[in-house]
């Protein structure tokens, strides 16, 4: 975006914000809007699994229809490039956009509408601030690739002995560039808040913190591009999606948790598999096209530990 187009957009949110209210889904309590923003703020900062359920099930909405309609135009035609119109869809969908978000959870490419894009953005600007909105509505249309970690738990090691090399505070393990070990602490309170989205946590809470608990998991960054797919390209592999670290790109999960084994003298192998984006990329949209594997990873967390990969 030029200056000039940010400082529209920061006007825009500066008039759309003050109007948002915050919607309650069927039969639950309705909050406000600085609830709203201390449970945005503090899920971000720390492990809140009690938090993720406001930040999945209540969404951001501008009340005046003014605002929020040359906020909504102010985005679509940013991601004029990117949005699918179908004048004989039924809203929200008249209007839709596939980001890369879906397409690293599951595998295929689904549009949500851009609706949800518009509520990340407030999301983020009720969050973390007006300035941090439109950077991650700047990057998503600027920047061609995106960063995001796939998180691997792994069964055993249960005790710490083998992190003397890493720091209490952090608790870490650095392998390569982009790949590290994250020893979880005793304390769910102390558990690294970068590692679990709203959805993850949301499930998480129904199984308890203690799934963590003294365990292990292998952080891999990746990237992926782009952001947001073009309806102009048919190619339905179009997001490419690769491992971060160029000296081994092709890491291999299965033969590093072997060699593992052999050091610490403890078997290790890989039991649940997950993906991260943070939660103030713009290319991470609430949508409902995943509720249904959400309720399949949640259902497998709390029956139990089983090999099963959410990427």
């Amino acid at each position: 975006m030029t200056e000039e187009r940010k400082e529209e957009l920061r006007q825009l949110l500066q008039e759309a914000i003050p109007k948002v209210v915050i919607e309650a889904p069927e039969g639950y309590k309705s909050i406000s809007v600085e609830k709203y923003r201390e449970s945005a703020k503090a899920f971000r900062e720390s492990y809140r699994s009690d938090l993720s359920s406001i930040l999945l099930h209540y969404r951001p909405d501008i009340q005046d229809e003014v605002v929020k309609s040359k906020l909504f135009s102010f985005i679509k035609e940013e991601f004029a490039d990117y949005i699918l119109h179908n004048e004989f869809a039924k809203p929200p969908w008249t209007y839709s956009i596939c980001p890369a978000k879906i397409a690293i959870r599951s595998g295929v490419i689904f549009a949500c509408p851009l609706d949800s894009l518009l509520e990340k953005l407030l999301e983020i600007g009720i969050a973390s601030g007006t300035d941090k909105a439109i950077s991650a509505l700047d990057k998503c249309t600027r920047e061609t690739s995106g960063v995001f970690q796939k998180i691997v738990l792994l069964q055993g090691p249960m005790y710490p002995y083998w992190l003397e090399s890493a720091t209490e505070d952090n608790r870490e393990i650095h392998i390569s560039d982009g790949i590290r070990l994250v020893h979880f602490p005793l304390n769910p309170s102390e558990f690294p808040p970068y590692l679990f989205d709203q959805k993850f946590s949301f499930m998480l809470s129904s199984a308890g913190p203690s799934v963590f608990r003294q365990k292990t998991v292998l952080i891999i960054d990746h990237t992926v591009s782009p952001l947001f797919s073009k309806p102009s390209t048919k190619d339905e592999n179009q997001f490419e999606i690769k491992t971060k670290n160029t000296e081994f790109p092709n890491f291999n999960v299965e033969k590093f948790c072997q060699a593992f084994s052999l050091v610490c003298n403890y078997a290790v192998e890989p039991i649940l598999q997950w993906s991260y984006i943070d939660e103030d990329e713009l290319f991470n949209p609430q949508s409902v096209t995943t509720e249904l594997l959400d309720l399949v990873l949640s259902q497998v967390i709390i029956d139990g530990y089983s090999r099963f990969s959410f990427i």
